[in-house]
């Protein structure tokens, strides 16, 4: 790997409200697993209406799904400098542009999957925005990170001329 970055304090954040919200939602379902319904909300349409029942064992898809993701996001971050190096010279800002909208997806990810599984766990129809805002969260995080690596690209160019 070669270079090493350490995290800004920004990035440490959004680790760690990732980490804790999984841990909080695994701990929510150990704590509270014998109170839960053994029927709940398996899946919702695109307006959050309840559209599959399944057994409360399906609980643990959305958690087990976010804890993947988490490693999977983790591990590209830690790759991801080989990568901009090859890609950018080994610029530092274009790096963490890439790094932070990664990071940012993950925690988007999975505190709306947090959220859905507390939801099911209730019984509750999502609310009618959910995707909406979800996508939309997502969609701003990628088109700001765009145009932040956009403007370090012109950056950089005008100082090589």
């Amino acid at each position: 790997m070669g270079q090493k970055i350490k995290n800004t304090g920004f990035e440490s954040i959004i680790n760690a409200v990732c980490i804790i919200v999984l841990a909080g939602v695994f701990g929510y379902l150990i704590l509270n697993w014998n109170h839960l319904p053994n029927q709940i909300p398996a899946h919702y349409d695109a307006n959050g209406t309840i559209d599959r029942w399944g057994n409360k064992n399906e609980l643990w898809l959305c958690p087990i799904i976010s804890l993947i993701l988490f490693i999977i996001f983790t591990v590209i971050e830690k790759y991801l400098i080989t990568w901009e190096i090859k890609m950018n010279n080994g610029t530092v800002n274009s790096y963490r542009v890439s790094k932070q909208i990664l990071m940012l997806v993950k925690m988007i990810l999975i505190i709306a999957f947090s959220y859905i599984t507390i939801n099911s766990a209730g019984g509750h129809t999502l609310p009618n925005a959910f995707t909406v805002i979800l996508l939309g969260a997502i969609f701003a995080v990628l088109v700001i990170g765009l145009i932040q690596y956009m403007y370090l690209k012109k950056k950089m160019n005008r100082r090589n001329m």
